[in-house]
């Protein structure tokens, strides 16, 4: 159970049933879990499982540096180009920067339908010499990518847990991001990245006015979130507890067909 699109219409996914007739169920987050509960407050506990997903910290490793960064801030957005990724917001966010004199650079990577009005924003903002548009690139190439940066920027209005944010952390990067779902317990406040309020274009400006001011902080949340990455978010430790508690489980206790179609019948499967 990932979510978030699930929970917003769970009538339409037939969340409920789902979940009822389900052996056992792998929750990516406390706050997913919470949302299941509050479904069928009488589901039983014990089939909802925390299985976080996770990454390959021997891929997103920090590049080599000393203990200050001495790069000037570059700042990173990756993800699909959506309303509810805040791109927008970030733009904006980059403009009072820019007219403050603040010296940065900034690259927006992935695809979507909001490239056209990014694009016209960075213009009309007067971005173009601070902000690239890079659009999609392969997953091998995000190494390069996030090696670059030294403060990475997510600024969703709807998320589970972002696997980019787990990457950026596991390469010690700096994260500013919103406090969405289980954003919050991946990131730590002032710990291992920042947290603002999704939407809040004000906390969105102070964050990387913050983290472009300051690279020692940058360099001190990044180190820190690389720890929590490998500690709760790599992808072996928890791909392995996933097949032990959740698959297993369920492949012992399921009933062939429980209620839903045949594998050749998709029709009435969420996904």
């Amino acid at each position: 159970m990932h979510g978030p699109t699930e929970f917003l219409a769970p009538e339409s996914f037939d969340l409920a049933k789902k979940a009822q007739s389900a052996a056992a169920i792998a929750c990516i987050s406390h706050y997913c879990r919470n949302q299941l509960i509050a479904l069928d407050p009488g589901m039983e506990g014990s089939k909802l499982e925390i299985i976080r997903m996770g990454v390959d910290v021997d891929t997103y490793r920090p590049r080599v540096m000393s203990s200050t960064d001495t790069h000037k801030p570059r700042i990173l957005y990756v993800g699909r180009l959506v309303k509810e990724k805040g791109v927008m917001n970030l733009l904006q966010a980059l403009k009072e920067l820019a007219d403050e004199g603040v010296e940065f650079e900034a690259e927006i990577v992935g695809a979507g339908p909001l490239k056209g009005d990014i694009a016209a924003a960075i213009n009309d903002f007067g971005l173009t010499e601070y902000v690239r548009l890079v659009g999609p690139v392969g997953q091998d190439k995000l190494p390069r990518l996030y090696n670059w940066a030294n403060v990475f920027c997510l600024p969703s209005y709807a998320e589970g847990v972002p696997v980019v944010l787990m990457e950026a952390m596991s390469s010690e990067i700096a994260v500013l991001t919103t406090s969405v779902a289980g954003i919050p317990e991946l990131v730590a406040h002032g710990e291992t990245g920042l947290l603002v309020a999704p939407g809040d274009v004000s906390g969105l400006t102070q964050g990387l006015r913050d983290l472009c001011a300051n690279a020692e902080r940058r360099v001190r949340l990044g180190s820190k979130a690389r720890g929590v990455v490998q500690r709760e978010f790599q992808v072996r430790p928890n791909a392995q507890r996933l097949l032990e508690t959740v698959i297993l489980r369920g492949s012992d206790n399921v009933a062939p067909n429980a209620g839903y179609p045949a594998s050749g019948d998709q029709s009435g499967l969420a996904r």
